[in-house]
């Protein structure tokens, strides 16, 4: 068993080297944008910018969206320094803390909180353009569901979900 984990753990490095930067979170918010001829992201960034002035504007995007323009890249650089950037910025932290409050609302009807956190988890996940981190949240229930049957462990759905993203 320690050699075939030893293997699939250099199948993510491997594939690093076979597709240097290829990312296929990056191109799915365009696909999606591209089918609907429509990019609601876009739509928000243009109605909050239209609403605030633009550092405001700016700072705004940066904390609901992941959207660095030059204002709010000053900041983000600044969060970073401090190592708070992970508390700031939405990303899987944030969703799985959603994804616990919306399973403690609904917690009589597994299969609606499932549907409302599967919506919610993947709408939003779109409006981040597909970030890792989000998408690991959206991964990691997917897998839970597929894995139910086979174990009830945490872990295990965690760690597939994690090396999904690394491949």
């Amino acid at each position: 068993k320690i050699v075939i984990y030893l293997m699939l753990a250099f199948v993510p490095f491997g594939l690093i080297f076979i597709t240097k930067n290829f990312n296929v979170f990056k191109i799915l918010q365009p696909w999606f944008d591209q089918i609907f001829h429509f990019s609601l992201k876009q739509s928000l960034i243009e109605y909050i910018n239209n609403s605030y002035d633009e550092k405001t504007a700016s700072f705004i995007k940066l904390l609901i969206l992941n959207y660095k323009d030059q204002y709010a890249k000053a900041v983000y650089n600044q969060m970073i320094n401090l190592s708070i950037v992970y508390l700031i910025v939405i990303g899987g932290f944030h969703l799985s803390i959603l994804k616990k409050v919306i399973n403690f609302c609904f917690k009589k009807h597994f299969k609606i909180a499932l549907i409302v956190n599967l919506l919610l988890i993947f709408f939003y996940s779109y409006l981040l353009s597909f970030s890792i981190s989000a998408c690991r949240v959206l991964i990691t229930m997917i897998c839970g569901l597929l894995l139910k049957k086979y174990s009830n462990n945490k872990y295990d759905r965690i760690s597939l979900s994690g090396f999904l993203s690394l491949i």
